[in-house]
């Protein structure tokens, strides 16, 4: 599949190779309550008491499906329910959210363009909701990120020699066009994300920081408002988390939906949680800093979110700075790891060999201490 707006922190990277603490986790409570709160802003006017009930039945069940990361089926709910009006704000906003995933997933350009238009239609002159806001950032930041993949299928058209005079002048205007609008979705994607930090209580929205985050990233020479921001995210997220897990782990009784929808949470954080971490590393390499960078590559192994690469990388950061035996044992993580999601490894050889150098140059393999 494409590359995916939440692997946009691995593109311009190195080699592959408290005290105040309860305070601060009570108000991320608070923000993520209102994150995940009901899209239903207000009832339907002019509808009869029938229609009423069914247009609010459809906001349950769209809600309800987001929730659940059913994002057709929660489409499909508030089209319905704008269907009994479509001034409904609640339900518009839902629309562009949904367009956005669902646009995201597919790399349908034309399904995020209207989702932009959608979300910059509810912001008009300056909406009081943050939400709108966020979404709009989200829409704008997605759509920059197809648009990336677009320009990529372009430029492998234009290297065909099978392209006429004719072809070769549209697919170039095409890609002038793309680049241009891709310039232009990151702009306003970190203007609308800006904005969310700027409402009350949402200062440190974990979801506004990670998107500006990759949005800084995705400009380039950005790097150290980029580490800013992420690092920012990476503790909203984590507290989000421990506060998640305790509503699940405490006395408190919660109906089906909402636990799922709580777990469904965790899982999508943790995500989030390693792409932030991953970026982070890479950040801090191209930044010069290698011993931060290892730090944050042992925080996902802390974590149990690091994966193959991540080794691979830590074993190139170790090397550099004279660590050989621990950049083998990375090295031996590495191919433990990949051996169990690859049958034919074309790497494993240039790794064996690579460890053999290290080795001849006094390292010492884990098996052998």
């Amino acid at each position: 599949m494409a590359t995916s707006r939440t692997q946009v922190g691995l593109r311009r990277r190195g080699p592959r190779l408290n005290a105040d603490r309860p305070q601060r986790a009570t108000r991320g409570l608070v923000r993520a309550v209102a994150l995940a709160a009901p899209l239903l802003l207000a009832s339907a006017c002019g509808l009869t008491d029938e229609e009423q009930q069914r247009f609010s039945l459809h906001q349950k069940n769209s809600q309800e499906f987001y929730n659940q990361g059913s994002y057709q089926q929660a489409v499909q709910q508030a089209e319905m329910a704008l269907a009994f009006d479509e001034d409904a704000v609640g339900m518009r906003l839902m629309r562009g959210f949904c367009l956005t995933k669902l646009g995201e997933a597919r790399k349908d350009l034309g399904m995020l363009d209207q989702a932009v238009e959608i979300l910059e239609d509810l912001l008009g002159d300056d909406a009081a909701d943050y939400r709108v806001w966020l979404g709009a950032g989200q829409a704008h930041l997605a759509r920059a990120m197809a648009g990336e993949d677009a320009i990529g299928r372009i430029e492998w058209r234009l290297g065909s020699d099978y392209l006429d005079e004719a072809g070769r002048e549209l697919e170039t205007e095409a890609l002038e066009s793309e680049r241009r609008a891709r310039e232009r979705h990151l702009e306003r994607a970190e203007h609308c994300l800006r904005r969310v930090l700027d409402f009350e209580l949402q200062g440190d929205n974990a979801y506004a920081l990670i998107e500006l985050a990759l949005v800084l990233n995705v400009q380039g020479e950005r790097d150290r408002e980029a580490l800013e921001f992420s690092l920012r995210a990476v503790e909203q997220l984590v507290q989000a988390n421990e506060l998640a897990n305790d509503t699940l782990q405490g006395k408190l009784e919660l109906s089906p939906t909402l636990a799922m929808g709580l777990e469904k949470r965790i899982q999508d954080n943790l995500v989030k949680e390693r792409v932030l971490r991953d970026t982070i590393a890479h950040l801090h390499y191209r930044l010069g800093d290698d011993a931060a960078a290892i730090d944050a590559l042992d925080a996902l192994e802390r974590r149990q979110l690091i994966q193959a690469a991540h080794y691979e990388f830590r074993a190139t950061l170790h090397e550099r700075r004279g660590d050989l035996d621990q950049a083998v044992r990375d090295l031996e993580s590495y191919l433990r790891l990949r051996s169990r999601t690859v049958q034919y490894d074309e790497v494993a050889a240039e790794t064996f060999d690579r460890i053999d150098r290290l080795v001849a140059r006094g390292a010492q393999p884990s098996g052998g201490r």
